[in-house]
């Protein structure tokens, strides 16, 4: 014993403490080991409480986003997962400023505009974190928005107009994974058709240099290989259960990433040599790790330009080492391109010699008229 400290012994006994409860029942003893709710044993373990009929019947209803596309079977695995698990949300309404609205998504100025107060390259992970979570969110509405307006044929993409389907879930892979979705256009026929990836790179890197101990911010490189790895597992997985669909990736990154390359490549010259490997896929034969098309998406967030997006195909010849590419592609254009290689894939879609170019593509014939059914019936005698 030493004056002034009390010794414990190394291994002192777990008291039990009585948690208060506000029914009838009688109280339960939890370790104090054990308190928080993610670290308590399983033998000391609440029963989850089963939500009313009412939350069952709303849940069933945003199925109706989810499951839609899906076979029968996989239909099947969802709503069972949904019912066990009435924690997490499967579909979510997109939230702008604390209140959930209906949808104006209509150029990247509106994106822009509900993501908020664009944080500094200084600012802390979580602030550029979230904020990038709205500006991917937004823009896959806006995404959507511009398909259905390309063709009557996506009035069903989700997210749908009003922000619902927002991150839904489709079934990839042998094991019938659950997946969450950016942009997804699926039928009860055909499962998966349509998928847009959105991946967002918008703060500079930013670190302590050891030196002189001050922040430093350099380029726009940080995480380009991550979103390369991620973006190869999602055309993995979705690629081996629907490999007649057609994936389209987009990468968003401020434009002034063509600018910051000085005795080297810029960081826009360097997300086209990570990116493009990834593009290509053009039969469903070729490898599943493969997307269909790749766009990277140049955007202006501040300044007289602010507000303004062009979009770049990785697989376009010659690309600059420094400065901004001549050669890109409006929204509407992306758009454009995005709906032929559906076309294509599809058979609904074949650019004829006499035909004018258009902003987008007329997806007018279909599959029993490029291969009308043959008459069986037998000629009279």
């Amino acid at each position: 014993m030493t004056a002034g400290l009390t010794l414990l012994p190394l291994y002192a006994p777990i008291t039990p403490v009585h948690r208060k409860r506000t029914d009838n029942k009688a109280p339960q003893l939890w370790p104090r080991r054990h308190l928080h709710p993610q670290t308590i044993s399983k033998t000391h373990r609440r029963t989850p409480t089963i939500p009313p009929a009412t939350t069952q019947v709303n849940r069933r209803q945003d199925l109706i986003h989810v499951t839609d596309g899906m076979m029968p079977s996989d239909r099947y695995q969802a709503e069972k997962v949904a019912v066990s698990d009435p924690v997490t949300p499967f579909s979510v309404s997109l939230t702008l400023g604390g209140s959930v609205r209906e949808s104006t998504m209509q150029t990247f100025s509106d994106v822009l505009s509900a993501a908020g107060t664009r944080p500094l390259d200084t600012a802390p992970t979580t602030a550029k974190k979230n904020y990038s979570q709205r500006l991917s969110e937004g823009f896959a509405l806006l995404m959507a928005n511009k398909l259905r307006t390309a063709d009557p044929i996506f009035r069903d993409i989700l997210p749908s107009a009003d922000g619902r389907g927002q991150e839904s879930r489709s079934v990839s892979g042998a094991n019938k994974k659950l997946k969450k979705t950016d942009v997804r256009y699926s039928t009860r026929d055909g499962g998966l058709e349509l998928l847009a990836s959105i991946k967002t790179l918008n703060f500079k890197n930013s670190k302590i240099d050891r030196k002189s101990r001050q922040l430093v911010v350099g380029r726009y490189t940080k995480n380009m290989v991550r979103n390369d790895h991620e973006l190869r597992a999602e055309a993995m997985e979705h690629h081996e259960r629907f490999p007649y669909a057609v994936l389209a990736a987009i990468f968003l990154i401020p434009a002034d990433s063509c600018d910051d390359g000085v005795q080297e490549i810029s960081s826009f010259a360097h997300a086209i040599l990570t990116f493009r490997p990834r593009a290509g896929r053009v039969y469903p034969t070729d490898p599943r790790e493969l997307f269909e098309r790749f766009f990277i998406g140049l955007y202006d967030h501040s300044g007289p330009d602010a507000g303004e997006i062009a979009f770049y195909d990785v697989t376009t010849a010659r690309p600059p080492k420094r400065g901004r590419p001549s050669s890109l592609l409006s929204l509407d254009e992306m758009i454009s391109e995005t709906v032929k290689s559906f076309g294509v894939r599809n058979r609904r879609y074949i650019e004829w010699a006499e035909d004018e170019k258009a902003a987008t593509p007329a997806l007018e014939a279909t599959p029993e008229e490029l291969d009308p059914e043959e008459d069986e019936s037998e000629d009279e005698a």
